[in-house]
């Protein structure tokens, strides 16, 4: 599972990383802020139309991926 983050000051990119390891879901943490991942940036906004971080992407399941902070989902991968 991968995390996109708009960086440390992003209270819902916290919020997902701490949902995340509190489900002890293993991710990596890309953080779209460093200015050498603009091709992160244009990855997530041009292939994939995202605006707002955090993105979530699922490894192995191109269907499962997100915007924002979705406890909701997080929930679903542990049931999962």
């Amino acid at each position: 599972m991968t995390v996109y983050s708009a960086g440390p000051d992003c209270q819902l990119c916290r919020l997902t990383c701490e949902c995340l390891e509190r489900a002890g879901i293993d991710f990596v943490l890309i953080d779209l802020s460093d200015e050498h991942r603009e091709s992160d940036r244009a990855f997530l906004r041009d292939e994939l139309g995202y605006l707002s971080a955090p993105v979530v992407i699922v490894d192995g399941d191109s269907h499962l991926e997100w915007s924002g902070f979705r406890p909701d989902l997080i929930k679903s991968l542990i049931l999962a």
